[in-house]
């Protein structure tokens, strides 16, 4: 038989429509949601006496914390180019609770700092994610196959870096592009791709160089199941 798929996207920005006639054939169209809907007259009266809900949503203004400075997420181009010190962060937590050799994490795609005063709201927009914490036994070698996979993430369009399409389809994949922390490590976007990685060393070693030297990688749990392309985690 024939299977009909709509996917609309994510956050709502799209909706999708369709029709089944019973002839057999069918239609389908993709919606723009310029705006967000407004609750019915049944639902808001239930949203004001909801004194639950209402101080969860207001314990999301609250402070829990400060930083020095700001934990900055740069967008999309920048921070792949230039790294980011919110993705520094997230990793040096992954760090100090594994005590592993690398850290890896990813931005969301939605662009957020934290600080100086951090919310639980900024928290929970920096890192929407609700994966387990995994501690990964890897050849350096196999790390850099994984490297080479975010590295694809930019691509040099008319001499400028851009993300690459092959991480747009539909809606930006930056949360496939990792960071790194406990290596010194570069990538080369005007190289071809599996061979962007240029540097990649650990307290003066040269991994490129010495492939089969073991590393203890902290990765979310999304990342170890070699989601987003990324089978060397695997």
């Amino acid at each position: 038989g024939r299977t009909t798929v709509l996917q609309a996207g994510w956050r709502g920005e799209w909706a999708a429509e369709l029709s089944l006639q019973r002839d057999g054939s069918h239609s389908e169209r993709m919606i723009r949601c310029s705006s967000s809907l407004p609750l019915s007259p049944a639902m808001a009266t239930f949203a004001a006496q909801c004194s639950e809900e209402n101080e969860a949503v207001a314990s999301l203004s609250d402070v829990i914390g400060h930083v020095e400075g700001v934990l900055e997420d740069r967008g999309y181009v920048e921070s792949a180019l230039y790294g980011s010190s919110l993705a520094d962060f997230i990793c040096d937590i992954e760090l100090r609770l594994t005590g592993a050799d690398v850290a890896v994490a990813a931005l969301a795609n939605n662009f957020t700092s934290v600080g100086p005063d951090v919310t639980l709201s900024a928290v929970l927009a920096s890192y929407p994610f609700t994966n387990t914490m995994v501690l990964l036994r890897m050849r350096a070698g196999d790390l850099r196959e994984a490297m080479e996979r975010s590295a694809e993430y930019i691509d040099i369009i008319d001499g400028t870096p851009a993300v690459s399409p092959s991480f747009a389809p539909g809606k930006n994949e930056r949360y496939n592009f990792d960071l790194y922390r406990g290596l010194d490590y570069a990538f080369d976007y005007r190289k071809e791709k599996g061979r962007r990685v240029v540097r990649m060393e650990r307290n003066g070693v040269d991994l490129l160089a010495n492939p089969d030297t073991l590393l203890l990688v902290a990765a979310n749990g999304y990342r170890a199941t070699g989601s987003g392309g990324h089978d060397a985690y695997r």
